[in-house]
């Protein structure tokens, strides 16, 4: 059995969607649900924006990357 510590992961950097947008998005699921039943919504919660996909990365690594996007994002103004 392998231990999930030492599992890579597969990492994206994001931002979240406004709630009036996932409530949107969520309702057109719903929608096209009703038309192709094989279709698998993604909970309102999932619901992001892929900015960049890091693809799977070490815990070391991915604890580099969010020191990175820390230290980057107190730089920036927020939009």
């Amino acid at each position: 059995m392998t231990d999930p510590a030492t599992e890579p992961l597969r990492c994206f950097i994001a931002i979240p969607l406004p709630e009036g947008l996932q409530q949107r998005i969520t309702s057109l699921q719903r929608s096209l649900c009703l038309a192709i039943p094989e279709l698998k919504p993604t909970q309102p919660e999932n619901l992001h924006l892929t900015l960049h996909f890091l693809g799977e990365q070490s815990h070391d690594q991915l604890a580099k990357i969010a020191s990175s996007m820390l230290s980057i994002g107190g730089k920036e103004k927020g939009f």
